[in-house]
């Protein structure tokens, strides 16, 4: 019976090495796929818990960020709305427009919508360098039929609301003060 045991212990541990194997194996299929596609998948899963994630590598956009941040204004807070005055899309791409571009950088928005039982409007912004690198941020907003709008009508204020949050967000830019014109 002792034989018996020790050759199921024997099976057991094959097993358990030939089962590691396998995942040793699958694993460098993994990376194998990931470099010929130039594909990080474990940064695309740790991305569904990040709030920005970005190329492996971004020195030269963090550099040319911060050559564009020193020549970047304050956006325009030029439209009215819901008792106060706001920087719309269009000023805060004015305001970074031409310093993203002199220093070889592009914004990028996209967006989805989540159909769940409570829809969400996901919008994602990606700051790009000529070099490859790039930061990407994603903003996910409840979205709430406004009365007097359609459905399509209601997701393009959320999307617009929300590219205007994560492009003064990925580019450091700020708006003007005018607390104290309130206050007075």
């Amino acid at each position: 019976m002792t034989d018996d045991l020790l050759q199921k212990k024997t099976e057991d541990d094959i097993a358990k090495v030939l089962d590691t194997v396998n995942k040793i194996d699958k694993g460098q299929e993994i990376l194998k796929i990931e470099q010929e596609h130039e594909y990080n998948f474990r940064k695309e899963a740790e991305a569904k818990t990040a709030a920005m994630i970005h190329s492996d590598d971004i020195g030269e956009l963090a550099g040319a960020l911060a050559k564009a941040q020193g020549l970047i204004s304050n956006a325009k807070k030029d439209s009215e709305g819901y008792g106060y005055s706001y920087s719309d899309i269009g000023s805060n791409f004015e305001a970074v427009r031409k310093p993203l571009s002199q220093n070889n950088l592009a914004v990028i928005h996209g967006h989805s919508l989540k159909n769940t039982k409570s829809p969400t409007v996901i919008t994602t912004v990606m700051l790009a360098h000529e070099s490859g690198q790039w930061i990407k941020s994603t903003l996910e907003v409840p979205l709430t039929v406004m009365k007097g709008l359609s459905i399509p009508q209601s997701i393009g204020v959320v999307a617009t609301y929300s590219r205007r949050y994560l492009l003064q967000a990925i580019t450091g830019l700020a708006t003007e003060d005018n607390d104290a014109a309130v206050a007075k």
